[in-house]
């Protein structure tokens, strides 16, 4: 069994990497490479669902049940807004596949919200600031929480590369190869954090514990 830090926890991002998948590979009717829009409308409801489940089980600082899918909730589609437009800004057509676009959206937005909750809890503005504007995470979950954070948005930033190529394959179209590179980021992401864990406790690590 892995080891448990008490600063942070490993399985919720490797639970919600393997949930994304399933839900976007397995459980869906819909292929993702042929019918992305409905893939995506069809796995959404499974994946947010399954991880408010994962995050009501870590619950990081007991914040209560109702609160926390709230904020979950509520924290998930302010980020699909914005990044529905830095999507939109960065080339994707506004009107043309607007609910392919925004399905990606929710899903790359649902995906980051649960991953940083299950790392930091509900916790003061102040910290998300420090550590995703300012980009200085210190403790292990924080590392944790940015590298996840970072390996989605990079992962979906760079499946954008290949939708211009004329290679004439299925899994370009859009948003096929930004959903695959969020999904691969993700699963980066839970791999990194879980490399971490194993890693020896730094002192400052230690003097927090206690």
């Amino acid at each position: 069994m892995l080891p448990q830090n008490r600063e942070c926890t490993w399985w919720p991002a490797l639970a919600s990497s393997l949930l994304t998948a399933a839900s976007l590979f397995k459980t869906s009717s819909k292929e993702l490479y042929r019918q992305p829009l409905e893939c995506l409308i069809a796995a959404l409801p499974l994946i947010i669902v399954g991880n408010l489940a994962i995050t009501l089980f870590n619950n990081r600082n007991g914040y209560g049940s109702l609160p926390l899918i709230i904020r979950c909730l509520a924290s998930g589609l302010v980020l699909t807004a914005v990044i529905h437009g830095f999507t939109v800004l960065l080339g994707a057509s506004l009107v043309d596949k607007f609910w392919s676009t925004l399905s990606f959206s929710a899903l790359v937005a649902n995906i980051t919200v649960f991953s940083v909750v299950n790392q930091l809890g509900i916790t003061q503005s102040e910290l998300y600031v420090r550590v995703f504007m300012q980009h200085r995470p210190s403790s292990n979950a924080e590392v944790a929480a940015y590298m996840q954070t970072i390996s989605i948005l990079i992962g979906a930033w760079l499946g954008a590369i290949v939708i211009p190529l004329d290679w004439e394959r299925p899994w370009q179209r859009w948003p096929v190869s930004c959903v695959l590179g969020a999904l691969l980021g993700q699963a980066v992401g839970a791999v990194g954090t879980i490399v971490l864990y194993l890693m020896p406790e730094s002192e400052e690590d230690k003097r927090k514990d206690e």
